[in-house]
């Protein structure tokens, strides 16, 4: 059985309809996310492929404590 160019185009249509409402669906619900404290990140790692990287890595961390950034 043919279908006609009417049934093609209403078949698109409503494809396209369900992919919009999914990427809506799931904007809205990608907002509900936990927020990120100041004691979000109160440990670290550092992992690098020689000492020397990693020494460089550490001492920021160390120095400058949760939340901070260095100078």
């Amino acid at each position: 059985m043919a279908w006609s160019h009417r049934a093609t185009v209403c078949l698109v249509l409503l494809g396209l309809g369900l992919g919009l409402g999914l990427i809506v669906l799931a904007v809205a619900l990608s907002h509900h996310r936990a927020p990120c404290g100041p004691d979000a990140f109160a440990r670290a790692a550092v992992a690098a492929d020689s000492k020397v990287c990693s020494d460089i890595g550490r001492k920021p961390a160390d120095s400058s404590g949760p939340g901070s950034l260095p100078a």
